[in-house]
């Protein structure tokens, strides 16, 4: 749950917003994406849905642990971990500092 707060962070942090501005503009309060940020809170699809839209950021990686299979074969799990790191890659490179790219 940390990690998906962690993703937002980065989403504002790179925006150049506050947890108030953030907040304003998705409707929601900034103790809210503060209590997520801090993995107290997670947020549903549809609040990761207008943060996708809002920031034009893929929904795929804001809700990787939602859409990425949990399944306990182990077919399950080596799908579930090449996938998270392909998702993992593609958020490092979209999160990346723009001296870096």
């Amino acid at each position: 749950m940390k990690e998906i707060g962690n993703t937002i962070k980065k989403i504002r942090i790179k925006q150049g917003l506050s947890q108030e501005q953030i907040a304003k503009s998705l409707g929601v309060s900034a103790n809210y994406i503060s209590l997520i940020e801090n993995g107290a809170k997670k947020p549903g699809m549809p609040l990761l849905k207008k943060i996708s839209k809002e920031y034009d950021f893929p929904i795929l990686i804001l809700a990787k642990d939602i859409l990425i299979p949990h399944g306990k074969t182990r077919n399950d799990k080596i799908v579930r971990k090449k996938l998270n790191d392909i998702v993992s890659e593609f958020e490092t490179m979209l999160l990346a500092d723009e001296k870096n790219a």
